[in-house]
């Protein structure tokens, strides 16, 4: 999102949308009209509110890539499903991945790497809006 910048500053909205269409397309220009309202909403005069903010983002971010995305691979070639060739699609250099959850109530278990990327997604965050002494 940052590459637009000069974009957004400069430009009309409609202008933006139709950049960011015509370069992402429509998908993901959605998705960087989420981070944007989502950056822009973050108040950095609150050192709680923007650690708060921090961590529900990178729960977030942690959710889609490791669980949603991969759950959406898994439904769109299931285990058993063949390729265009008429072969396993799950076989050779493609294993199937496992989807990451998080954990559903406190006595559930964590991934312990899925907790540090947290940890380290969140932290960014901060750093990003408050500086690197935050």
């Amino acid at each position: 999102a940052n590459q637009y910048a000069d974009v957004i500053s400069s430009a009309p909205a409609t202008e933006l949308e139709t950049r960011l269409v015509n370069e992402l397309g429509e998908e993901s220009a959605a998705e960087v009209a989420r981070e944007l309202a989502e950056d822009l909403t973050v108040d950095s005069t609150s050192f709680d509110e923007v650690r708060k903010q921090a961590l529900s983002w990178a729960i977030n971010l942690a959710d889609n890539l490791f669980c949603k995305s991969i759950e959406k691979l898994l439904e769109e070639h299931p285990i058993d499903s063949l390729d265009e060739d008429g072969e396993p699609f799950w076989s050779g250099s493609r294993k199937p991945p496992t989807a990451i959850s998080l954990p559903s109530s406190p006595d559930d278990s964590i991934d312990e790497n899925l907790l540090s990327f947290v940890q380290h997604a969140a932290r960014l965050r901060v750093e990003t809006f408050l500086g690197a002494s935050s």
